[in-house]
């Protein structure tokens, strides 16, 4: 008999408009049964490691796969990693360079083009054999 004065609850795209925040914020919401990926621990980065791969940056922005691999393996890390490692290099050298840009005085000297991938990928293939002689095998 009291059940007209209950409002009916609502619901949008699936969330009920009854449902409390708690379970709007909770992650299986909407997947129910399926557990969390576990995220990738973070990487640390040896000294020998972090010399050989600034070493690499130091001659080439761009290491093309095969540099990758090979490097990798020398210093026995996965590939992708490596390649994080290059892209975030490349951004905190980016950054570095704008704030130095930012704080000099005089913006009269031109700002430097980015070096191509491709203009770098015959340098890496000359470079190959000096990395080889700098991981000992």
């Amino acid at each position: 008999m009291m059940s007209y004065l209950k409002p009916a609850p609502y619901a949008v795209n699936g969330l009920s408009l009854a449902t409390t925040a708690m379970e709007l914020l909770h992650s299986t919401v909407g997947y129910p049964g399926t557990p969390r990926k576990q995220r990738r621990e973070r990487t640390t980065f040896t000294r020998a490691q972090l010399d050989v791969l600034e070493t690499l940056f130091a001659k080439t922005r761009y290491p093309d796969i095969f540099m990758r691999e090979e490097v990798a393996m020398k210093i026995n890390l996965p590939e992708s990693r490596v390649q994080v490692w290059f892209k975030n290099r490349r951004a905190k050298c980016r950054q570095q360079q704008q704030q130095s840009q930012s704080t000099t005085q005089s913006k009269t000297r031109p700002v430097s083009k980015k070096a191509s991938p491709v203009r770098e990928a015959a340098h890496c293939r000359e470079i190959q054999t000096e990395i080889s002689g700098f991981v000992g095998d």
